[in-house]
């Protein structure tokens, strides 16, 4: 054992007499620096309350890089990694002064290194994938977004991140990506539709009864956007046009629709030649051909 005395003296006559018996000259020499820092500060320097006086017997541990140290009551020194940094051995947590005047780990400083969380950059998410929108891959604090494939909306929350204790801020339900859905078309009146899905990439055909006219798109498809394309179908009645006139005769009917008729008729003097009645048919087309009025009896030209 070695015995101390320290006798020290500033311009203010400030004297300081230490003895103290310690075990080893790397304890001692700590305890001295100690000491000879408090006396050139400006101000009194003095070690923290929960420095024992062992732990100083101890020297002052190395705190890891990108972490810290913190003491407890006692003789114990913890070891603490900065956010976004974790032990390397989870084991190194602590070491304890021993009566020795060394700490109880032998070991080198422990390391902190940096969080991570799983690799979830190729995760099967059916018709999704997760993209990085903010930090390096996997790593603390890293943010990742869900992309879902066209025709695919996300469900939940869409963006995660990955937390100090390794793990992905997941809610549950997971997020997924599900078909968009354009809504039910539904069939026209005096028309029919042929398909019944209403997903994404559906197709629906339509058709209208005899006698009446498609108008709008016979075919609709369910787009990525949740919206059909091309335009409402209605299913009209047929139009025929007004029926071609007669010389010397008349029209009679006004009903141009699919199986309206409409009756020919020839002036005083006049007969006709052809059929009297057409029908509108569905195509569009009047039945027959138009007839003709010709006179009953021929004129009769004087002789001279």
């Amino acid at each position: 054992f070695f015995s101390l005395s320290l006798s020290l003296s500033l311009s203010l006559s400030l004297s300081l007499s230490l003895s103290l018996s310690l075990s080893s000259l790397s304890s001692l020499s700590s305890l001295a620096l100690h000491l000879a820092l408090s006396l050139l500060s400006p101000l009194p320097l003095y070690p923290p309350p929960y420095l024992s006086l062992s732990v100083m017997a101890c020297g002052m541990p190395i705190p890891p890089v990108n972490g810290s140290i913190d003491f407890t009551l006692g003789a114990r020194a913890m070891y603490r990694c900065n956010p976004g940094f974790r032990l390397a051995n989870p084991l190194a947590v602590s070491v304890v002064c021993q009566e020795s005047g060394r700490w109880s780990s032998n070991e080198a400083t422990p390391r902190c290194i940096p969080v991570t969380c799983p690799d979830i950059g190729h995760s099967a998410v059916d018709h999704g994938r997760w993209r990085l929108i903010y930090g390096s891959p996997s790593q603390y604090d890293a943010m990742m977004m869900l992309i879902c494939d066209p025709g695919y909306y996300y469900k939940g929350q869409r963006v995660i991140r990955c937390q100090a204790n390794s793990t992905w801020d997941y809610p549950e339900p997971r997020p997924a990506c599900e078909i968009i859905s354009c809504g039910d078309l539904g069939t026209p009146p005096n028309g029919n539709k042929i398909g019944t899905l209403t997903v994404f990439g559906a197709t629906a055909i339509f058709s209208c009864n005899t006698g009446y006219t498609l108008v709008g798109s016979r075919v609709r498809e369910c787009m990525s956007n949740g919206l059909w394309s091309g335009s409402q179908v209605q299913c009209l009645a047929g139009h025929c046009g007004t029926p071609e006139p007669i010389v010397n005769g008349q029209i009679i009917g006004e009903n141009y629709n699919y199986r309206g008729s409409v009756v020919y008729q020839c002036n005083p003097g006049f007969r006709l030649i052809g059929v009297s009645v057409r029908i509108c048919e569905q195509d569009h087309r009047w039945s027959g051909r138009t007839p003709v009025c010709v006179r009953k009896y021929p004129e009769i030209v004087a002789m001279i």
